[in-house]
């Protein structure tokens, strides 16, 4: 009994006790079923704790590094732009306020919970990226109806103007307050021009993101798949 309780106070099991519960959370109506039987099969039925600790690090995968995305840095830029461009060229009445910062507002909080889902499901960051994608096209598409409705020019991509803000993007301080001198002080064209410019640099950082998402995905596969291969690699040690 001795042993059984040194082992079921040692910090790795508590550890593994822990991801128990944000299983259970996150995944309730698995509470008595796979997910939760793989890791009780590792934590009760085989002893070595150097392995349960490697067997969960290999089920739970990195995450919650969202701060050192590219595209999570772009996405607040253009939030914050958002918020900028609604202040001064829109009436606080208009529905379209809202629906821009919205859209800036959920591009930007897809990334961050998708990031944080990785450690769980692959599967939940693709989605949660494909949302964060979307929602900025949303954006995008409001941006150009603006122009559209006040008859203002579309810069092409390889303008003066875009080209001028597209180098911004390589400044190693890249942040809104790089950006806020114009957005605070240049015509509603020419804001609705910089964040139109700011967007697609998200968007693409974003396709980017789910490419290499996607092909990392089959390699990895999902938590389920994962659990049952950890379990299996007890099994197979055990004997």
């Amino acid at each position: 009994m001795c042993g059984i309780t040194q082992f079921l106070r040692s910090s790795q099991v508590l550890q593994v006790l822990q991801v128990l519960q944000v299983l259970q959370v996150i995944f309730p109506k698995y509470k008595s079923r796979s997910l939760v039987k793989s890791l009780i099969y590792i934590i009760f039925f085989k002893g070595d704790l150097q392995m349960i600790e490697d067997e969960c690090k290999k089920i739970l995968m990195p995450s919650g590094g969202y701060q050192r995305l590219k595209s999570y840095r772009k996405s607040l830029i253009v939030f914050e732009g958002t918020a900028c461009f609604v202040r001064r060229f829109l009436k606080t009445t208009d529905r379209t306020v809202d629906q821009m910062v919205q859209a800036a507002r959920s591009g930007k909080q897809n990334i961050i919970e998708g990031s944080a889902a990785s450690a769980i499901s692959r599967e939940t960051e693709i989605k949660l990226t494909g949302v964060a994608l979307a929602s900025l096209e949303e954006l995008l598409e409001d941006y150009k109806d603006y122009l559209r409705i006040h008859q203002l020019p579309l810069w092409d991509k390889d303008s003066t103007p875009a080209l001028a803000v597209r180098r911004l993007a390589y400044s190693k301080e890249e942040s809104f307050e790089l950006y806020r001198p114009y957005l605070e002080n240049r015509s509603d064209g020419t804001c609705a021009n910089i964040m139109i410019c700011l967007i697609n640099q998200c968007t693409y950082l974003l396709r980017r993101q789910l490419q290499k998402l996607t092909e990392v995905f089959p390699m990895q596969g999902g938590i389920r798949e994962r659990m049952t291969q950890a379990r299996l690699n007890c099994r197979n040690k055990k004997q």
